[in-house]
Parts: structure tokens; C-alpha cells; sequence
């Protein structure tokens, strides 16, 4: 351990093998990275930790995670290794399976190649004890999220599909860590409604601070806050007494199910609308990502246009410049003419000069 925490280096390199070719070699390092987080907590989870920050900039990811969880959902989705031949010909999936570990995720336990599911097993409880062994509720939270925001959540829901009965190992590892999630859940919501947070929950003047306060770095947010006040006071003012609680009602109902989504409430946002939280908020980040593509597109044109135009006015000006060259060119020439006929009648008066002095010295 005091060997790794003082060559951090070998870490990174090592990581470096969670993109092989080789399942059982990634297979191995996660184990290790798995071994080094429980057996030498917190240094050990530390170490990992700060790993996956190392290959994020390698890998020029924009999350720690990233890479890693998109291997894991690659693999439990039969679709091989990323960034591999495997994963881009998955149409010949049948002719390369036993040679590269691509198997059928639709089939049954007997189909799932064994480097396949001990993959699978390693990397979910990696996933779970670096979030599980954090003693704070708010750092457990903060991972967990982290891993969600990589796409954790599609993994969870890819696995969900399994047979409980033939993939009980796998499954016990996503139980294990939705579980946990929900009791983070109701501990830190437990927590608010303690006082826990540094404000009295029930004083409504310190939540609504509380909340403005929370956005005092990010002025988008607190405009977004800001916006959703002010569309509360419209059914607040126009709507009657019994209408309005009940809309209230349908609005906190909502706002909860988004902010608790799948983390313990009875029904919450999937069972009612059929979709994740987090999908429609990675729809609605891929919009803002769409528009400023667009947007860059759009500069892209004018910088065409303007290029294009550019272009003409150059073409132009050559062919000015080619039609004033062939003018100065016919008057160089015409002027040659002129020269050679003057040097010629020169010659001639020359030659009749020397004739005569030849005759007056006779």
C-alpha cells in the first residue's frame, strides 16, 4: 500500500487495462482495484477513487466513471468490448463468441460465457462497495449519483431483465445496491426533517433562503427557482381553496417523485410515467448539447458564406487583374512593333548616310 500511494503511476497504468481486448485481464484488474478498496479502507478506496480520476483525463472523459460503467453495460448487453472489432460487427456475433466472449443477453444462464459473468459480478461490487463503504450518508450519496450520472442506471436496468433465478449472483449485487439506496435515501431525508441540514424544516422563510442560498454560484439556477415561484403565485391567486391544495397536492407529489426517484417511495416517477428521471434529464442535457451543436453549425455556415463570398471577390479581382496584365501585355507588344519598325527605318537611314559620304569622299 505505501508502495502505491507513493507511485501513484503504477495505478494509472494499470487501469489502463480496464480497455482490453482481454475480458479476464480487465476481469482482474477490478478485482484487485476491489481487494485494494475493502481490505485497506479508506486509503485503498481513496487510491481507486482517485484512479479513475487519472483515466478520466487520459481518456479525455468528462466523468471518472464513464468509461468503465459503458464497458460493464457493453458486456451486459452482449455487445462485446467498446472500442474493439467485437463491439462494430456485432451482426457476426455468433461466429466470434467463443473466440471473443460476445454472448446471446437474451438467452439463458447456460449462454452467458463464464469470463462474461465473472466480469459482471467483479464490476458490480466494485460499483457497490466504493459507494457502500463511505461511513458519511452524504458521501455515499455524492458516489452513488457520480456512478448514475455515467449511465450506472441503464447498467441496472439491462440487468434488471435477467432471470432472477438463473442470474441470482448478478442480481444479488443490483438488489444489494438499489437497497442501500433507498435506506441513503431515507436517512438523509430523515436527516433534513431533523434539523440535521442548519435550518428549522418548518419555518418557511429559512427554507425558501435555504434554497435561493444553494444557488448563490449558479445564477441559471437560481433564475430557474426564481421562475418556479413565480408560477406558483398564479393558482395561489386565481385558483379557489379546494382547487389550489389539490394542485399543490399533484405538484409536491411530482416534484417528489423526480427528486426520490427509485430510492424508496411507493410509487414513484417510473411506475407512474414509465420512464426514468434520468433519462429524460440526459434527454434534456443531449438538447442543450443538439442546440449548441446547431448553434456552432450555424456559425459554421455563415463562416462559409462569408468565405465563399471572399472567394468570388478574389476570383473577381484576378480576373480583373488577368484582363489588365493581357492589356499591359497587347500595349508591350504593340509598343516592340513600333520600336523594331523605328529601329529598321533607322538602319535604312543609316545605310543611306554611309552610301552618301562613301559618293562625296569619291
Amino acid at each position: 500500500m505505501a508502495s502505491l500511494l507513493q507511485h501513484p503511476g503504477w495505478m494509472n497504468v494499470l487501469a489502463l487495462s480496464l480497455d482490453s481486448p482481454s475480458l479476464p485481464a480487465r476481469t482482474s484488474v477490478v478485482e484487485f482495484f476491489l481487494a485494494l478498496a475493502t481490505v485497506s479502507y479508506p486509503l485503498g478506496h481513496n487510491l481507486v477513487l482517485r484512479t479513475f480520476e487519472a483515466l478520466r483525463d487520459t481518456a479525455g472523459e468528462d466523468r471518472a466513471f464513464a468509461g468503465f460503467v459503458r464497458s460493464v453495460y457493453d458486456v451486459a448487453d452482449g455487445r462485446g468490448f467498446f472500442g474493439s472489432a467485437t463491439a462494430a460487427a456485432g451482426h457476426r456475433k455468433d461466429a466470434v463468441a467463443a473466440a471473443h466472449g460476445v454472448w446471446d443477453a437474451g438467452g439463458d444462464a447456460q449462454t452467458m460465457p463464464r469470463d462474461v459473468r465473472e466480469f459482471l459480478i467483479s464490476s458490480l461490487a466494485l460499483v457497490r462497495y466504493l459507494v457502500e463503504l463511505p461511513e458519511q450518508t452524504d458521501y455515499r450519496i455524492e458516489l452513488r449519483n457520480r456512478f448514475m450520472a455515467s449511465g450506472f442506471s441503464f447498467v441496472l436496468q439491462r440487468l434488471r431483465s435477467l432471470s432472477p433465478r438463473e442470474f441470482a449472483d448478478i442480481l444479488a449485487h443490483v438488489d444489494a445496491f438499489e437497497e442501500r439506496a433507498r435506506a441513503d435515501c431515507d436517512e438523509f431525508v430523515e436527516g433534513l426533517a431533523a434539523g440535521l441540514c442548519g435550518f428549522d424544516m418548518n419555518d418557511s422563510g429559512q427554507v425558501v433562503s435555504a434554497l435561493f442560498e444553494s444557488f448563490a454560484d449558479d445564477a441559471n439556477g437560481a433564475s430557474m427557482l426564481r421562475s418556479i415561484f413565480q408560477h406558483l403565485l398564479i393558482p395561489a391567486r386565481l385558483s379557489a381553496g379546494p382547487v389550489r391544495t389539490k394542485l399543490l397536492f399533484f405538484i409536491d407529489r411530482i416534484i417528489s417523485q423526480i427528486v426520490l426517484d427509485r430510492k424508496g417511495l411507493e410509487v414513484d416517477f417510473v411506475a407512474t410515467y414509465q420512464v426514468p428521471v434520468d433519462d429524460i434529464l440526459l434527454g434534456l442535457v443531449e438538447l442543450d448539447r443538439l442546440d449548441a451543436t446547431r448553434k456552432e453549425l450555424l456559425k459554421t455556415g455563415q463562416r462559409l458564406a462569408e468565405l465563399a463570398a471572399e472567394k468570388r471577390r478574389i476570383e473577381r479581382n484576378h480576373a480583373a487583374l488577368l484582363e489588365r496584365t493581357a492589356g499591359l501585355e497587347n500595349q508591350l507588344t504593340q509598343r516592340t512593333a513600333e520600336l523594331e519598325s523605328s529601329r529598321v527605318l533607322f538602319d535604312q537611314y543609316r545605310a543611306r548616310q554611309d552610301s552618301i559620304f562613301d559618293e562625296l569622299s569619291q
